[in-house]
């Protein structure tokens, strides 16, 4: 256990208490703020893996599953909450998580590999935090097309990130990368 790590499982038990603020009690500004803090840690826990060496097996494990869990755990609630649009994105992040997990467990035990993340991975979890805590914050508004807006923004990095997994997990398989 390092500090990498921890700081992931820090990420995941901030996932019930974003769902509890943001859907029972309904504080938009202290779900909004547990998310900057994930994002946060999100971050954090990257860049000192990268930077002092602390990079495991566990943390390629831990990281994506803090990012997937928190994804898919706020677009549940926006499209509890009545957005939508997020139904979508729901869909879309569980299909192209199921493929991340099965693809993952396939190349684990055909090459003895953990993939880690990837540049358009980071770039989508960038753009996915950016924009959601913004929804967070105002699903209330009625700016309904904005958010459709803004929600269309993140299907549409997921769907070429989602692409991107697809060459990469192909092009490592078959040994060409």
């Amino acid at each position: 256990m390092n500090i990498p790590n921890i700081l992931s499982i820090i990420r995941i038990l901030l996932i019930p208490v974003f769902a509890y603020e943001f859907m029972y009690v309904e504080n938009t500004i202290i779900s909004g703020i547990i998310l900057i803090v994930s994002g946060i840690t999100d971050f954090l826990d990257g860049y000192i893996a990268r930077k002092f060496n602390l990079v495991s097996n566990v943390g390629k494990i831990l990281d994506p599953l803090a990012d997937k869990l928190t994804q898919v755990v706020t677009v549940l609630c926006l499209a509890l909450k009545g957005l939508p649009i997020m139904w979508i994105l729901f869909a879309l992040l569980v299909i192209k998580d199921l493929f991340l997990v099965f693809g993952g467990i396939s190349l684990y035990k055909k090459q003895d590999m953990v993939v880690s993340s990837n540049w358009y991975g980071k770039l989508a979890t960038i753009i996915f935090y950016v924009a959601i805590i913004f929804l967070v914050l105002f699903y209330r508004s009625v700016l309904i097309p904005f958010k459709n807006i803004i929600a269309g923004v993140i299907i549409g990095t997921m769907i070429v990130t989602f692409i991107g997994y697809i060459s990469y997990f192909f092009a490592i398989r078959d040994k060409k990368f």
